[in-house]
């Protein structure tokens, strides 16, 4: 239980933790005092973070309460299904934090395109940690 936990708090802190990354573009300014960002664009890029988080935190969720698969007979199963788990979900909230934050330091990459880029690499790799998420948070207890 502490693993499902665990993996939920660092699904909702991935969550904010962007939320934030993403706000503070809002709040940066170029040389000349111009905002980088204007209010409006504020839909769009908060569309584009629920679609990124959005499916893995439902589908952890889903799981969660449905409980859709069978349980496990080994317990070491268990153990491994929850490192691995745990593993993959803190590389892959990592790396799309990495890759909504780069416009902090390379300026030159516009918030659009560093969701975008975002998006496609987080649809790429989802098949190596939804599946892994969805099995452990699915499994009835024994």
């Amino acid at each position: 239980m502490k693993s499902r936990l665990a993996i939920t708090i660092i699904w909702l802190a991935g969550l904010a933790l962007a939320v934030i990354v993403v706000e503070a573009y809002f709040a940066r300014h170029t040389a000349e005092g111009i905002p980088w960002l204007l209010p409006e664009d504020r839909p769009p890029a908060y569309k584009m973070l629920a679609t990124i988080y959005g499916g893995a935190i439902g589908a952890m969720l889903a799981c969660w309460f449905s409980k859709p698969f069978p349980p496990l007979r080994q317990k070491t199963r268990l153990k491994q299904i929850a490192a691995l788990a745990v593993g993959l979900t803190v590389a892959y909230n990592l790396l799309l934090l990495f890759l909504l934050a780069q416009g902090h330091w390379a300026p030159e990459n516009s918030l659009p395109d560093l969701l975008a880029r975002t998006r496609t690499i987080a649809g790429t790799l989802a098949f190596l940690v939804i599946p892994v998420n969805a099995a452990y948070f699915g499994m009835k207890p024994a």
